[in-house]
């Protein structure tokens, strides 16, 4: 959930624009085209400014502030290669001047090169210390690139020149949070909020930030704060809270807080793909897959609407509609399995396991440590009768997840109905270790005991059977199944 945002903040601060008085050798007609080009920046008519600065430059090449201002106008019209080159002249003219080396740094930061970013900012705070604009770009350069010790001594020296710098104090919670250090973060994100009320960003870290912690009171407190900022704000701020009410099985909360998210931001591709996720899960399937085809129609490159939707289809076997979606994310997803093992199981469903194994494989020679691909490869050649193989996929899957106690039963029946006992106690032994409770493995090991033969190994069988009962109730088939078994094992006694 934490993000490190550019674009928003970057330039509420970080260009500064140079309004001095004309040196008294300009020319006249230079000095009415500076105060007249000042004077259009400071109405935002920066068309007409640029026009004028262009003209101040024509006359006097050497014109600092006017080059100055004109790169900080062209970064603002996102003309970077030109604004580059203004700030590269300034640097002829006067080698040590640290505002053309932060904006070139800026630059660099919007067009992602952070690795010269920080570079450039390195430079223009070795030349000026004291620029507080300097240290805090340095400091994004570096948080993008993950360097969180060296952005958070970027951002603390900021503020040590400018304690208020609130946009410094935002990232530098944002860092706190991504490295856990929540305490802090929290103390910096209530700092930035005492300086500046209206700085909703602040509201929506804070509401994540308590969300992080599951402290859900806290955290909707600051997320309700939040939504009554700007769009992009309050639509996350929104969407977030949903996601509380969500996680609480609160859905006609959480679906009225997806809709406000939406309707701050239509195109808010989470919003609307957890929207249609909410439907499936409340039955409501047909408003599901519109709002999950509404949700590829924002970004049809993103999967997770793609697999959601498909899994729809899965789910109502509707697999001529299932089948293209998974073949399009084997497409997007080249480096994924995951669009194989789908359409594996797809075919398993129907009934054609040659074609279901041959797209498990296809999984697994992609991405060979799929764990559901090999699952599901086991579980098709066990079906198959091929146990061997299946055995060794299964022992792949443990290998994989240890913690597999589905893949640990099968595997103990495969060995069990291979009369290796031994090898079957202890697959079903671990899968109860994982989960006491499994009633599965269970019963598949008081079967072991019971096909051992020996008294004591009759006694432990006794046991497990009088469990299960105890745990499934006599409605259930395993209660049934438990039931006669624990009379042949009684009748085995008495032999």
């Amino acid at each position: 959930m934490q993000k490190i945002k550019f674009a928003i903040f970057i330039f509420i601060f970080a260009i500064s624009f140079i309004f001095i008085s004309p040196n008294l050798s300009m020319a006249k007609s230079v000095k009415e085209l500076v105060d007249e080009a000042d004077n259009l920046l400071l109405a935002g008519e920066h068309s007409q400014a640029m026009s004028l600065y262009r003209q101040v430059i024509k006359t006097d090449p050497e014109n600092i502030s006017a080059r100055n201002n004109l790169g900080n106008l062209l970064i603002l019209s996102d003309k970077l290669s030109e604004a580059i080159k203004q700030y590269q002249k300034i640097i002829e003219i006067n080698p040590k001047y640290a505002n053309a080396y932060i904006n070139i740094g800026i630059i660099m930061i919007r067009k992602g090169d952070l690795k010269t970013a920080e570079e450039v900012l390195t430079l223009a705070v070795q030349l000026d210390v004291g620029n507080s604009i300097g240290h805090y770009n340095l400091g994004l350069a570096t948080m993008g690139q993950l360097k969180f010790t060296e952005s958070i001594k970027s951002f603390k020296f900021c503020l040590t020149i400018n304690p208020e710098y609130t946009d410094a104090l935002y990232n530098l919670g944002q860092i706190y949070s991504n490295i856990n250090q929540l305490d802090k973060a929290e103390e910096t994100l209530k700092k930035l909020l005492h300086i500046d009320k209206n700085y909703y960003a602040g509201y929506l870290e804070l509401g994540l930030l308590y969300l992080k912690q599951r402290k859900f009171k806290k955290s909707l407190e600051y997320l309700n704060l939040a939504g009554r900022g700007p769009r992009e704000i309050s639509s996350r701020a929104h969407y977030n809270a949903a996601m509380v009410f969500f996680g609480n099985n609160k859905f006609k909360k959480a679906e009225e807080l997806l809709k406000k998210s939406l309707n701050r931001d239509p195109y808010f591709y989470d919003a609307m793909n957890d929207l249609g996720f909410l439907y499936s899960k409340t039955d409501r399937l047909d408003e599901a897959e519109e709002k999950y085809i509404e949700a590829i129609k924002i970004d049809e490159k993103k999967s997770l609407a793609n697999y959601n939707l498909a899994d729809l289809y899965m789910n109502q076997k509707k697999y001529e509609k299932a089948i293209p979606l998974y073949n399009y994310l084997s497409k997007i997803l080249q480096t994924s399995g995951e669009p194989y093992n789908r359409l594996g199981k797809v075919y398993e469903e129907q009934k054609n396991l040659n074609k279901a194994m041959a797209y498990y494989n296809k999984a697994i020679d992609i991405e060979p440590e799929n764990i559901d691909a090999h699952f599901n490869l086991a579980k098709v050649l066990d079906k198959g009768a091929r146990y061997k193989l299946a055995a060794q996929e299964y022992e792949i899957t443990v290998k994989l997840d240890p913690q597999h106690k589905l893949a640990l039963n099968n595997l103990g029946m495969i060995y069990m109905n291979s009369l290796q006992l031994v090898k079957a106690q202890e697959a079903f032994e671990r899968a109860l270790k994982i989960d006491p409770k499994f009633t599965f493995a269970m019963f598949n090991l008081g079967i072991v005991y019971y096909n051992k033969k020996t008294k004591d190994d009759n006694k432990k069988a006794e046991v497990i059977f009088k469990k299960i009962m105890v745990l499934t109730g006599k409605k259930s088939e395993l209660y049934n199944h438990a039931a006669k078994a624990l009379k042949q094992v009684h009748a085995a006694g008495r032999k």
